[in-house]
This record gives structure tokens, sequence and C-alpha cells, in this order.
């Protein structure tokens, strides 16, 4: 007897083991793939399992997305685009109540509404809190009037510096040019100093003559008519002021007020050299004490000017005239009307420039004229 293979008996051993068919057959029932021993698919139901899930969790993200751009009314500040027709759907901010709100709520915000006010700090108070509905418009127009300001405060700064840099030197070189010219004046009346010191000696030599003749007539006139002649002591009285020196201010009182002083300093090119008689152009000058009529200085600061010789070897200078009404060489009485007031030569505004040049000096020469006022004081004028 021949014994089968022991592989072949495992085999057959192995399939006396598997249950018979429905009709009580010994044959081997099908297996199918991928189903477990009760013909189910659990991959397939693990699958669909997972697909609910992620449809679930989708629903509700879609939902809170929803809600939350309803909800929503303040647009990003941090975008850097911002369409002001659409609400904010990028958080979810809740809509301030109408009446109550707290105080720093949004409704009390007045950026929100209000793009074009500004923080305490100057900045655009539209940019200043977490978001607003302010367009891009709105902020380049603000910006610019922001930067026109700026622009315009530096254009003003930079020309009232330049205003008074050009001032300062506007100032310097008119200075100069008063010195240079008050210079030139000067040398050229010491060039002429011996001429107007024979021009004094001989308007001192006059004035002594007429004084001599004055007082000859004065007592030839006392010994025919009696004493007791009321109007002719009054022409001796007037004839007596004129020849011995009575004196007055060179504008009649009340038409005047004094200005610069002599010795004052400022706008001179040293200082002030005369006493200025500040009163409307065309107001009378007079001579304040007898003298003869010299010639004009030739220094072009005085303009129209005259100057008057006096007995005690002094001389006075009349500047910045607006008419002339003596001629040199002509003797003056105290009050005697020689001129008008105005603004010639280096002058800012009406007056009479007043000097007085004692006894030894030389008329023009400016810086050896002396107070005029103590001159007029000495002669006992009332000013």
């Amino acid at each position: 007897m021949k014994i089968a293979p022991t592989h072949w008996r495992e085999k057959s051993q192995q399939n006396t083991h598997l249950p018979s068919t429905p009709g009580g057959g010994d044959a081997a029932q099908s297996h199918t793939p991928f189903t477990d021993q009760h013909g189910e698919h659990p991959h397939a139901r693990r699958g669909i399992a997972a697909v609910a899930v992620a449809a679930l969790g989708l629903i509700s993200v879609g939902g809170i997305w929803i809600n939350s751009s309803a909800h929503s009314s303040v647009t990003n500040g941090n975008s850097m685009m911002v369409d002001t027709t659409r609400p904010d759907d990028s958080k979810a901010i809740p809509e301030p109540q109408a009446a109550g709100a707290r105080p720093g709520s949004v409704s009390d915000d007045k950026s929100l509404t209000n793009p074009t006010a500004h923080t305490k700090d100057g900045g655009l108070a539209a940019l200043d809190g977490h978001g607003s509905t302010v367009s891009r418009s709105a902020v380049r127009t603000e910006l610019d009037r922001a930067m026109n300001r700026s622009m315009s405060a530096q254009r003003h700064e930079s020309m009232t510096h330049s205003t008074k840099d050009v001032m300062g030197s506007a100032t310097e070189v008119s200075e100069k040019v008063r010195a240079d010219e008050l210079d030139a004046a000067i040398k050229d009346v010491r060039a002429n100093a011996a001429k107007i010191a024979a021009e004094k000696k001989a308007a001192e030599k006059r004035m002594r003559e007429e004084a001599a003749r004055q007082k000859q007539q004065q007592a030839a006139d006392k010994s025919k008519t009696p004493a007791t002649d009321g109007k002719k002591a009054d022409d001796d009285a007037a004839t007596s002021v004129a020849t011995s020196g009575g004196a007055t201010t060179p504008i009649p009182a009340g038409m005047y007020h004094i200005g610069a002083r002599f010795g004052e300093v400022g706008s001179w090119a040293r200082y002030h050299t005369g006493t200025d008689f500040v009163a409307s152009c065309g107001t009378p000058v007079v001579a304040a004490t007898s003298g003869i009529v010299g010639q004009p200085t030739g220094g072009s600061w005085a303009g129209n000017n005259i100057v008057i010789h006096h007995a005690n070897g002094g001389s006075t200078l009349h500047a910045h005239l607006s008419s002339v009404d003596v001629h040199p060489g002509q003797a003056v009485k105290a009050g005697q009307h020689i001129g008008a007031v105005g603004e010639t030569g280096r002058a800012f505004g009406c007056h009479l420039h007043y000097e007085y040049y004692p006894a030894g000096t030389t008329p023009g020469d400016v810086y050896s004229a002396k107070d005029a006022l103590g001159f007029l004081r000495s002669l006992g004028a009332k000013l």
C-alpha cells in the first residue's frame, strides 16, 4: 500500500474543518477580499465617519464667519487696502449701544466719524486707534495739508532769518555810507577852514562896527528926544535887543518839540552832533540871536542849510531846511525869519537840526560842535 505525501495529508485535514455548504455538501465556502468573517467592510465605515466629522467642522466655521461678518462695522486699520463700502470681516466686534455706551467704547471714539480729527500730539486721530473707517484719499488729503503747513512754517522762518540778515547788512552798509559821507564833508570843511575863519573874522568886525554905530545913534537920539516919549523908548529897546545879543528859540515857542538831543547815540555815524527841533515841514525858522549869514556848509548830509556867525565868535548851523530866505553876508537880528523846516539831506522826517560851534571852531566840522541848548540858555532863551 502506497502512502500519500505528508503535505497532501495536512491539506486534506485542513479542508475537513471548513464549514459545510448550506446544502450539506463538503465543498469549502468562498472568501471575498477586504471583508471580515461576517462579510462586512470595516475600512469603508471608518472613511464615511471621517467625512461626516469634517463636514460638521466646516459647517461650524462657516456659521461663525457668517455671524461675525454680519455684526462687524469696524475696518481693520492694519490692512494695507481699505474698502469703506464693505464691513470688516477679519474680526467680530459687536455694534456699540446707541445710548449709555461706556466712555472709551467704539461709539466714544470721534476718530471713527471724523477722519480729519487730530490727536493732542498733532497726529491724525483716525490712524491712532485699532481701526477706522477713514479712506486712503481722506488720509492723503490730511497728510498733504499737514505737509503744506509744515513747509509754510519753514518758509516763514527762513524768510524771517533772511530778512533779518538783509536788514543787518543794509544797516551796516548805511552806517558805513553815512560815516564815509561825513568824513568827506569834514575833510572838505577843514580844507576850507582858513577861508571860513576869515569869513568869521570879517563878520565879527562888521558886527562890532554895527554895534558901535548903533550905540552912537542911540546916544544922539536920546539927547534930542525927551525921555517921556514912549514910542521912542520902545524903538530903542528893540534896537538894544538886536545889537546886544538877545535870544529866542530857532522855532517860535509852541510850534515844536525837542527830538534827538546832542550826544545821543544810535543811527548816527558816532553820535548826534546837534539838537532836533521837530516841527511840520514849512514851519518858520528864525535867527536865535543877531549875526551875519555865512556860506552854507558843503556837507550833503545837511541838505539846505544856513550858517550864522555871532558876535561872541561862535556860529550856529540850521540844517535840513525846505527853503532858505537869507543870503551870505546879510545881517540878521534875533527872531528874524530866515527859512522853513524841511527834511532835505540825510533826514528822516521834518525837523530842524540845530548845531552850535564855539569860537575857534569851524562850522561843519561836526565833531567840534557843542550842546546848542546850553548856548541858547546862556543867552536867556526860554526853552
